[in-house]
C-alpha cells in the first residue's frame, strides 16, 4: 500500500504545480496552453526524476531495473495527467470559458499563418484553409482536455524513459566458483 500512497503523492504534486504554473500564467494574463506552456516542462521532469530516485532509494532497497523505472514514471504521469486534466475541466468549466474560445482563435491564426508561409499555391491554400476551419470548429471543452490529457501522458512517459535510464541500478553478481564461494579477481593467479 505504500507504493500506492507513493505513486498518488509525487503524482498529485505534480499536477498541482503545473496547475499552479497554469494559474500563473491565467493571471498574468497569457493563454495558459498556448506557447508559453513550454516553460513549465521542467515540473513533470522533476517529479518524476524525484519520484523514481525515492522509489529505488527508500521503498525499493537500492535498485531499479530499467523498465520498472519506467513503469514508476509513467503511474507517475497517469496520476499528475488526471488530476490536472481534472482541474482544468473544472477551471475552464467553471470560472473562464474563454480560455477555450481563446485557444480556438489562436489555433487558427497559427493555422493560417502556416499555410501563408508554406503553401504556395493559391487553390490549395483556400482548401487547406477551409479544412482548418472545418479541423478548428470540432474543438470543444472535452476534446481539449483529452488532448492535454494525452499531451501529459505522453511527455510523461518520454521523460521517463530517460529518467529510468540513468537512475537504473541493479544487482551485480559476481561469478561462482566450482566450491560455491564468489571468485576474487587476482591479477597474481
Amino acid at each position: 500500500m505504500n507504493f500506492y500512497k507513493h505513486y498518488i503523492n509525487i503524482g498529485s504534486q505534480s499536477a498541482l504545480a503545473s496547475f499552479a504554473f497554469f494559474i500563473l500564467l491565467y493571471i498574468l494574463d497569457v493563454n495558459p496552453i498556448g506557447n508559453y506552456t513550454i516553460l513549465g516542462i521542467w515540473i513533470p521532469i522533476v517529479f518524476i526524476v524525484r519520484g523514481t530516485r525515492f522509489y529505488r532509494d527508500k521503498l525499493n532497497d537500492g535498485l531499479l531495473t530499467y523498465w520498472k523505472g519506467v513503469s514508476v514514471g509513467a503511474i507517475f504521469s497517469i496520476f499528475s495527467a488526471s488530476l490536472f486534466t481534472f482541474l482544468f475541466y473544472i477551471f475552464v468549466k467553471v470560472i473562464d470559458m474563454s480560455i477555450l474560445d481563446n485557444h480556438i482563435i489562436e489555433t487558427q491564426e497559427a493555422g493560417q499563418k502556416y499555410i501563408e508561409i508554406f503553401v504556395k499555391d493559391e487553390e490549395i491554400a483556400d482548401l487547406a484553409y477551409a479544412q482548418l476551419v472545418e479541423e478548428v470548429s470540432k474543438i470543444d471543452l472535452i476534446s481539449l482536455t483529452q488532448s492535454l490529457f494525452f499531451s501529459k501522458l505522453s511527455g510523461g512517459i518520454f521523460i521517463s524513459l530517460i529518467t529510468s535510464a540513468f537512475l537504473r541500478k541493479t544487482i551485480i553478481l559476481e561469478p561462482v566458483n566450482n566450491q560455491g564461494s564468489t571468485t576474487e579477481n587476482n591479477e597474481h593467479e
